[in-house]
């Protein structure tokens, strides 16, 4: 299965290495929590139908069918940010897709977010 081209265009954009972003000393700030919904409709998590078939409000919509990130979505702790670049016309997620999930659920208006610099990515151009 192909990946769909919103995540070729916004995940597959550059590499990041997530332990290297999280040893990063950067200002935690507030952003609204809606510069992120579209990210809750692609199909970023593995499902039924193979990688890239599951979105994070599908989870929502059926936890009993999808307990295993479900689960994953209810143990995050919202206590961190979530870390964030700017590419092209959109913030995109780095780390903490189940953290947003969760206070998209709670009916939080903004998240805390850190913004990586794209000085910190690889681009794959």
């Amino acid at each position: 299965m192909t990946r769909p081209e919103l995540i070729e265009r916004y995940l597959y954009a550059f590499d990041w290495d997530i332990a290297a972003i999280w040893a990063l000393t950067l200002p935690v700030t507030e952003r609204d929590i809606g510069d992120f919904a579209w990210m809750l409709a692609l199909p970023l998590w593995p499902g039924a139908d193979g990688p890239h078939s599951l979105t994070p409000l599908q989870v929502l919509a059926e936890p009993k069918v999808h307990s295993a990130e479900f689960v994953r979505m209810a143990r995050a702790d919202t206590a961190y940010p979530l870390d964030i670049t700017f590419h092209q016309d959109r913030w995109v997620i780095l780390d903490g897709v189940h953290r947003l999930l969760k206070l998209h659920r709670d009916g939080a208006r903004t998240v805390r977010v850190r913004v990586v610099p794209r000085e910190a990515l690889i681009a794959n151009d």
